[in-house]
């Protein structure tokens, strides 16, 4: 300006004003390059500052996830199970702990971010509006934002961990109460409540460890659970005993007095009962009977036709009938006035075919046409019935069955005749209908293995009583009859106590629901394999919904 106003007085300030205006932009120049130096200068600062409050928040989100997978379970390998065999753990407790510390983490980092942000803010203006000092002020609105979303987020999961745990400890209560309300069921000898109060003591446990997962805890229900559903199975165990022994010895009555369905049903209530508390462990004694009037009930299938069948009352008239019209020839025959009985005998054929259709084997009807052909020529008769007895001798080694139902017909009409009760006697032997009479070898076993049981009793080597029950099953078999056997027997069974598992552990559990999900899913093989594994703990084959488990899903392979 002042060169300006020295040439309008004619000085020669031309060059002068040239040189000064060149001067000019040079220091202009200098003066913007140092201002975006600084610039430059503060926006790095601020983002080395915010690499550094970055990376901490990216950890404590990291943190959160970690945490999220915490919450929702973590897959973990099953304590001595099968390789890959795994179950879900959650740990809400320990995620808590982690997020009240993320929580503070974050607050801190929220702060540095302010910090960093009031810095940037507070820089002359000239520096505060430019790019780079501008775009780090953007990055740390960002973040901050992004810290709230964390926060809020955090604060979420703060409350979900906050109620599982609650959970937790809410079944972990009501388990304990379920316990002491099966304890008392124990007390009153209840035993339905009792095991009802300890599979709900056991699904509140497992409610609870899904909830949270507690290695005590689960030790701790697993033994409670066990040492109480042992003493349940025991009790109930003496009891059942004394029931089985009295539905047995009402069976065999039933039994001697041919009152097959009578001795099937009751011996069948029997058996339900014993499964109660020993569902994998066969009774022996049980087996024999059960077996023996079932085969008894198969030999007289269609020999007596039932009160219970629909074909009863028509049967049953036909058979009257016919009886009817065979005791009217029969009374001719005996009157000499033969000629006039064979259309009364024609009649009574004609109706019992009509009962053979049906029923082939059926004992009335075939008796009956024995008697029709008796009468129709007593002269020969003898020598007829002959024929027929060796005819069904003949059959006895190659066809047990009908050699034994002729013969049986043929008893009915000469019960004393020559060698038919022996051979009857002999037949119900091998067929398995009569118990045999006593053998003095097996007798002599049966003492033998008595002795060993009785050993192991009276030393109360209580280890060894499975193997008493043993030897003392085999001896039943061999004298089903024998008293001291039959005592010492129902002594053991109920020493050893009632062999069932009323709740699984907690771990089995879960492996057991998993088995029934494939099972529901189709995935047979897949739970057959879960089923299988779970079966190599002795304790889990004594559980009666994983035996049936077993059974469903082997009936769809």
């Amino acid at each position: 300006q002042y060169l300006s106003e020295l040439a309008g007085t004619g000085w020669p300030v031309t060059d002068a004003v040239s040189m000064a205006g060149s001067v000019r932009g040079i220091l202009d120049s200098r003066l913007s390059l140092a201002v975006l130096t600084e610039e430059r200068l503060v926006a790095r600062e601020a983002e080395l500052q915010y690499r550094v409050v970055l990376s901490r928040f990216n950890q404590e989100s990291a943190q959160r996830d970690r945490v999220k997978t915490i919450l929702n379970g973590i897959e973990k390998p099953v304590p001595a199970g099968e390789e890959g065999a795994v179950y879900v753990s959650k740990d809400p407790a320990a995620a808590r702990i982690m997020l009240q510390a993320g929580d503070l983490s974050l607050g801190r980092i929220d702060a540095d971010n302010n910090a960093i942000l009031a810095r940037l803010r507070a820089e002359d203006p000239v520096l505060a509006t430019g790019e780079f000092v501008t775009a780090r002020i953007k990055d740390g609105t960002g973040l901050a934002d992004r810290i709230k979303l964390l926060g809020a987020d955090i604060k979420k999961l703060l409350a979900q961990a906050a109620d599982q745990i609650a959970q937790a400890e809410k079944f972990k209560n009501e388990a304990a109460f379920r316990l002491a309300e099966s304890e008392n069921a124990l007390t009153l000898t209840d035993f339905d409540t009792a095991r009802t109060r300890l599979r709900n003591a056991g699904d509140r446990y497992d409610a609870s460890l899904a909830a949270q997962d507690d290695n005590a805890l689960r030790a701790e229900r697993d033994q409670k659970i066990a040492d109480l559903g042992g003493r349940i199975a025991f009790a109930e165990n003496e009891l059942i005993v004394r029931e089985v022994r009295a539905l047995i010895t009402e069976g065999k009555r039933y039994y001697t007095a041919e009152n097959y369905e009578a001795a099937e049903r009751v011996l069948q209530q029997a058996l339900g009962r014993w499964r109660v508390t020993n569902p994998s462990n066969d009774n022996a004694e049980l087996d024999y009977w059960l077996n023996i009037v079932r085969v008894a009930l198969y030999m007289r299938s269609g020999r007596v036709i039932a009160q219970t069948d629909p074909l009863f009352t028509d049967m049953s008239n036909l058979l009257n009938l016919a009886r009817d019209d065979f005791l009217k020839g029969k009374a001719l025959v005996e009157k000499g006035r033969k000629n006039e009985v064979l259309p009364f005998f024609e009649k009574a054929e004609n109706k019992i075919l009509l009962i053979k259709i049906p029923f082939p084997v059926n004992q009335e009807a075939s008796v009956l046409s024995l008697q029709i052909l008796q009468y129709r020529d007593l002269e020969n008769f003898a020598s007829l019935f002959r024929q027929k007895y060796n005819e069904a001798v003949a059959k006895i080694d190659r066809d047990a069955q009908n050699a034994y139902i002729e013969l049986k017909d043929l008893q009915a009409i000469s019960p004393n005749y020559p060698g038919i009760v022996n051979n009857i006697f002999n037949l119900e032997l091998t067929l398995g209908i009569r118990v045999p009479p006593p053998d003095l070898t097996k007798q002599r076993r049966s003492d033998e293995l008595y002795a060993r049981a009785l050993d192991v009793v009276q030393r109360n080597i209580v280890a060894q009583f499975p193997i008493a029950l043993e030897y003392l099953n085999e001896a039943i078999k061999l004298t089903p009859e024998e008293q001291k056997v039959i005592n010492l027997l129902d002594r053991v069974t109920s020493n050893i106590g009632g062999r069932s598992t009323i709740v699984l552990t907690n771990t089995a559990q879960q492996q057991y629901r998993q088995a029934e999900d494939a099972y529901i899913a189709g995935n047979f093989y897949e739970a057959l394999r879960i089923v299988n594994n779970l079966m190599k703990d002795q304790k889990n084959t004594q559980y009666p919904p994983l035996i049936e488990l077993k059974r469903r899903i082997e009936s769809k392979i």
